[in-house]
Order: structure tokens, then sequence, then C-alpha cells
């Protein structure tokens, strides 16, 4: 939170200087963003107690090998927590594509999923410096579905909301008027 605070009130001096003006539900939407990304790097990258044992396989770099895994790998004879896995990937980043659908003007579903990917494949490069996470080609195409569910859920609400969130001014101060 306070890395949140730090960060928008450096974009809130930006915006001062580029003439932009902003809404104080903007402000609330981008630090809530800030927060939801720092959450998840904390908690994708740093782990949780629950999950420092340590994993005998740690790269997965074949994309679509959950669905083998959950027929005939480590997943068979569990559907549930193969569901849970491939579930939570895409939940996981249903806020991102949601909240930078909120947030940006120019957001469109292939900016949601691209941005999605990029930031799911930063977590899964952290992730290999750590013993008990694995990084997994398949958590970045299913975090970068979640991206592209919340840009759907966003449009879907769109009706009169998006605008309050938006930064949708610009005014031009002379010396005069300070």
């Amino acid at each position: 939170m306070p890395l949140a605070l730090f960060v928008r009130g450096f974009a809130s001096l930006r915006h001062r200087k580029l003439n932009l003006t902003t809404t104080r539900a903007h402000e609330i939407g981008a630090s809530l963003f800030i927060m939801y990304c720092g959450g998840i790097a904390s908690v994708t990258v740093l782990g949780t107690p629950a999950a420092s044992e340590q994993l005998t396989e740690t790269v997965n770099l074949i994309p679509f090998r959950f669905a083998y895994d959950m027929f005939y790998g480590c997943f068979a004879g569990k559907p549930a927590a193969a569901w849970i896995n491939i579930l939570g990937n895409i939940a996981l980043f249903v806020p991102f594509g949601f909240l930078l659908s909120l947030l940006w003007r120019g957001a469109s579903w292939q900016k949601a999923v691209l941005l999605s990917a990029g930031f799911s494949a930063a977590v899964e490069l952290c992730q290999l410096t750590q013993p008990a996470r694995m990084t997994d080609v398949d958590d970045v195409l299913l975090n970068s579905l979640g991206g592209f569910v919340g840009y759907l859920l966003f449009r879907l609400i769109k009706a009169g909301t998006a605008e309050t969130f938006r930064v949708t001014e610009i005014k031009t101060y002379t010396s005069e008027q300070e």
C-alpha cells in the first residue's frame, strides 16, 4: 500500500506538469490497480508458507501440458486439483484485464491480452529464482485468458461507470491562473 501511494503521488505530479486533470475515482482505481499488481507479484513470486516444499520439476515450457497432466500426469485422478489450477490461474488475472480496461481509454482486447501475458511472463521469470516455485508457460496462457475475461467483463458492465474513472479533460494553465 505505501508503494501504491508513492506511485500515485508521483503520477499526480506528472499529471500536473502535463496539465492533465483527473478524478478522485480515477486515482482510487489506479491505486487499486497498483495494489493488485503488487499483491499478485508478492503472492506468486514470494509464495506462501504452504508452498515451501521443493518441487521436482520447476520449469515447463511445453504449451498446454496442463491438459495432459489432467488426464495422465500429476493431476491424474485428482480432477478437483486440476480445475483449481486452471480456474485459479484464469481468475487471478480477471481483475488485471478489468482494471486495465477501466482505467485506460485506449484499451482493447488485444492490449488486455498482451499486457496480461507480459505481466504474467514477468512473474514467471521471477519465479525461476525461487526454489519452491514453478515456472509454467501454461500459467502465462491461462493468465492471458483471465485478462481477456476481465476485458469482456468490463465491456459487459461498461454502461456509464467507466467515464468516472478515466482522465477525460486536459486543461491548459497559464502563469496568470496560478
